[in-house]
């Protein structure tokens, strides 16, 4: 695509998680497994802000009518989270974090931050609303010869996790609420769905280089604003991946030109049309359809047949679309309509019974549902209004990022109007001597540039970087590892091992560091570096692997014997029997010699 033509515009958001306690109390950053101590179950209401205005996303919320249960947890959390009692001073720690963050992009700390609290009414948050303050503004990043600008960067409360969820109440647990974050606001300077996915990668490597972020999936998560011309800035919320985001502007610039081009060809026809909701039930009392149960409602859309099939993205279409905004927003999981059917047992007999009820002409849709009444009505009314919706080309929303690089509606996008100041904590002044002791993060390039020094390739010295293990690294390099061997299997052999099945993520940094200690004192090899991995997976001692490796006048009196019986399989294959022997000796001597010195002395005794 000619990106520059369609006017691609991606600005992020990247929120992350801090090494520290959580920002307004003393309790530990700590994620558990275990049953909680304490449940609470609370509903939410929206509240006009100052200039006496209610936001959207908030309304949005409330109309779900849904009950929200928190789980809680006597010696990790405390009152705070559960908003029965007011938050404690600031945790200054984390906002030193910040500062020397900030100060690495180049940006300039406020003088006097204030605490602001911004209506969070979907749940994760049990006050209704989440704090979050400015720290500082106007800092750039180069990347890839050229600039991000940085708008803002803030340090904010992470939300409640959501432990389950149904139509009627969602389960949040507490432990992850008051965790901090800094959020990192660029300008929308990234033109290209690459651009996007390398400048996310920038933040991510300056972020990680502290060594004062916490790593693991979920720690890290950006936000993309997409925009093209006709179209309207769309924020893509949860993103974790960075090679999803490439995949997720594609899309979502697919999905706007078909939004776009979809206006145009409603041009014209009447968008201000009326609707009635009729009952239906009679008309499927004999169905072989399952899944339609009484009441059935249906309402009829002029001049929409065919449209609900219009292809949109990642192989949805503007059905899909108009289905998100059902469940969303009137709990129903789906609805039919005539642009399917006949399907899922419903006969063309019925289709056309319905038409004529509802007096649909040919170019006419006609949308039903299974549900209660008052269910029914406000699912078909939602229906209604997305349709409507389409007119306008592309609506102003906030869209759930998809593991498989598409989109779902989530709420509408927020406003202004959901921002107020903290009332329980007085604004912070920041005296010139507590700023100026900070010292901005050593440039990442510097860093990558130390790795490559140590034979890392690029890719390699970013993976270290980025790594949640970064640290067992330099301890296996301080031990005495080869630094390529030690990144290779971190960011190999691990890998692999996770995607062959291994509980990877069960094996400890300390467990770690003793297999490479064990590797630079010559009792493993490398070779059988997969084998430990897989005790270690397993919470087994790796002392069963653990062997003197053979002297080099050993190892060659053991393959001369192996040279001996072998002699017909050598005569037989000549020079190419070395490939085969390579593969008796490893199976021979496994964890007791290096493969290149095993390599070399046959070839030797061999006189290859």
């Amino acid at each position: 695509m000619d990106w520059g033509k369609l006017g691609l515009k991606v600005g992020l958001e990247v929120h992350q998680q801090l090494k520290s306690s959580k920002l307004f109390c003393a309790c530990p950053s700590l994620l558990r497994q275990d049953p909680p101590d304490l449940k609470l179950e609370r509903k939410h209401r929206p509240v006009a802000s100052e200039v006496g205005t209610l936001d959207p996303a908030a309304l949005h919320e409330f109309l779900k009518g849904k009950a929200y249960l928190y789980e809680a947890y006597r010696d990790t959390t405390c009152l705070v989270e559960l908003d029965e009692e007011p938050p404690h001073k600031l945790n200054l720690e984390a906002l030193k974090i910040v500062i020397e963050v900030a100060k690495g992009l180049g940006a300039q700390p406020f003088g006097e931050l204030h605490i602001m609290r911004k209506a969070i009414i979907d749940g994760s948050c049990p006050s209704g609303f989440q704090r979050t303050l400015l720290v500082a503004g106007d800092g750039s990043l180069p990347f890839g010869g050229k600039q991000i600008r940085i708008e803002t960067i803030a340090l904010e409360e992470d939300a409640a996790r959501i432990i389950s969820k149904s139509n009627k109440i969602t389960v949040f647990r507490l432990d992850r609420l008051g965790i901090p974050l800094i959020e990192i606001t660029t300008s929308p300077d990234m033109a290209t769905p690459d651009e996007a996915k390398a400048g996310a990668e920038a933040i991510g490597l300056l972020l990680r280089s502290t060594g004062k972020v916490m790593r693991g999936l979920g720690t890290i998560r950006q936000d993309l604003n997409v925009s093209i011309k006709g179209g309207e800035r769309i924020e893509l919320k949860g993103v974790q991946r960075l090679d999803l985001i490439p995949d997720m502007v594609r899309n979502e610039v697919a999905r706007q030109q078909a939004l776009i081009s979809l206006a145009k060809q409603l041009k014209g026809k009447d968008k201000d049309f009326e609707t009635s909701i009729r009952d239906v039930t009679d008309i499927f009392q004999s169905t072989a359809c399952r899944i339609l149960k009484p009441p059935i409602y249906a309402v009829r859309i002029p001049n929409f047949a065919g449209i609900l099939k219009l292809p949109l993205h990642a192989g949805r279409h503007f059905g899909k679309e108009v289905a998100d905004y059902v469940r969303v927003k009137a709990g129903v999981r789906g609805f039919f309509h005539t642009d399917e059917m006949p399907a899922y047992g419903v006969s063309a007999e019925e289709v056309g019974l319905l038409r004529s009820r509802l007096e649909a002409g040919p170019r006419d849709l006609v949308a039903f549902v299974s549900a209660s009444k008052e269910q029914a009505r406000t699912a078909l009314a939602v229906v209604v209004d997305r349709c409507k919706m389409a007119f306008n080309g592309v609506p102003k929303e906030t869209r759930q990022a998809r593991e498989d690089g598409s989109s779902s509606f989530l709420r509408p996008l927020g406003g202004a109007a959901r921002m107020y100041p903290e009332t329980d904590l007085l604004p912070i002044v920041l005296p010139e001597h507590f700023v100026s002791k900070i010292k901005p993060p050593q440039p990442v390039e510097k860093k990558l540039e130390k790795l490559e020094r140590l034979g890392l390739n690029r890719t390699l010295a970013k993976a270290i970087l980025l790594s949640e293990r970064s640290r067992v690294f330099h301890h296996a390099v301080k031990a005495g590892v080869r630094p390529t061997l030690a990144a290779s299997i971190l960011e190999e052999t691990l890998p692999y091992l996770r995607r062959e099945g291994l509980d990877i993520a069960s094996i400890s940094d300390s467990s770690l560091r003793e297999m490479f200690e064990m590797l630079a004192r010559g009792k493993l090899t490398k070779e059988v570096v997969p084998d430990a991995i897989a005790l270690l997976a397993r919470n087994m001692p790796l002392n069963t692997l653990a062997s003197e490796k053979l002297t080099e006048d050993e190892l060659r009196r053991e393959l001369k014997k192996l040279i001996g019986e072998n002699e017909g399989y050598i005569e037989s294959k000549g020079k190419y029997a070395i490939s085969g022997l390579m593969g008796m000796a490893m199976k021979r001597f496994k964890g007791k010699a290096e493969g290149q010195t095993i390599s070399r002395l046959l070839k030797e005794e061999l006189s290859l």
